[in-house]
């Protein structure tokens, strides 16, 4: 393969690292779950992995730690890391297994509102309640990063 097209698809590779990373960083900012009551209350994924607690005169604790989260945010760097290693050492396999990662991160990141473990009993008015917030940018940008990395593996 000549250099000039092997350049060209590190620097793909290295974008797909990018907006994987950029994901991450979403996920963990913006509201991934919102639950529609009178008060329409939106969690960010930081409150969605590690819990949340309101800081009121009365400590109520609305969210618990949830494994699963903290599953997707770590499957989503580990997707980057080991897409980055395989395109900084054009090693194809580990491109695929970075696509591979990212892709069921993708997925568990869209579930995100099945995974959640509300305190005060939000799961037992129904499905309907707990929605995902803008949980689908964030599989959709891991979707874009695993394409990227698959056409990494197709074309070295």
């Amino acid at each position: 393969m000549a250099s000039k097209d092997r350049g060209k698809i590190k620097i793909i590779g290295y974008v797909a690292c990018v907006v994987s990373l950029l994901a991450l960083v979403l996920f963990l900012v913006l509201d991934i779950i919102v639950v529609k009551t009178p008060t329409d209350p939106s969690y960010s994924g930081i409150k969605v992995i590690f819990g949340y607690e309101s800081k009121s005169l009365i400590p109520v604790k609305y969210l618990k730690f949830s494994f699963m989260c903290l599953l997707s945010a770590i499957m989503m760097l580990t997707g980057c890391g080991v897409s980055l290693y395989g395109t900084f050492k054009s090693n194809k396999h580990c491109s695929l297994i970075g696509a591979l990662i990212l892709v069921v991160s993708a997925i568990l990141t869209f579930m995100t509102p099945a995974f959640v473990i509300f305190d005060n009993g939000y799961q037992l008015l129904g499905p309907d309640v707990v929605l995902s917030g803008l949980g689908w940018i964030v599989a959709l940008l891991l979707i874009i990063s695993a394409i990227g990395n698959a056409y990494s593996y197709i074309k070295e």
